[in-house]
């Protein structure tokens, strides 16, 4: 057998062992409950493969993996152009899916000022009401 994953939380290896054997490949996790053990020790859990599946596990980890890290990018609706935080497949104020295409927001540019509903400003950079506006 062979190591080809690992990380610090149990959680995501075992997500990657039902990857694996959704796509047929069986895998065992070591360090399962060490980790918790012993503190400040590298002992994080693995996912092991036999041989013989090592090149293809590899691969499907690969995609995984890169297809989990552009899923949590914040993206911007084509339709109402709010930004959504990245799990989301939906925008929640409007409901549109999720475009394939890039996505840029035009309505706010940086260090841009917009009025808060509480009279203040709102700070493109702070997301935060910044108290009465001073002209």
């Amino acid at each position: 057998m062979k190591r080809i994953y690992g990380a610090p939380i149990l959680a995501e290896v075992e997500n990657m062992k039902n990857v694996l054997e959704l796509n047929g490949i069986e895998s065992t996790i070591s360090n399962q409950f060490l980790s918790v053990g012993i503190g400040g020790i590298d002992c994080n859990p693995e996912l092991w493969v036999e041989e013989r599946d090592v090149e293809r596990a590899l691969e499907i980890i690969q995609t995984t993996d890169k297809g989990l890290n552009e899923s949590q990018e914040t993206w911007v609706c084509t339709q109402c152009n709010e930004e959504v935080e990245g799990q989301f497949s939906e925008c929640w104020n409007c409901g549109k899916a999720r475009s394939t295409e890039p996505s840029v927001r035009s309505d706010r540019p940086e260090n841009h000022t917009f009025n808060c509903e509480q009279g203040g400003d709102l700070s493109d950079n702070s997301e935060s009401c910044r108290g009465p506006r001073e002209n």
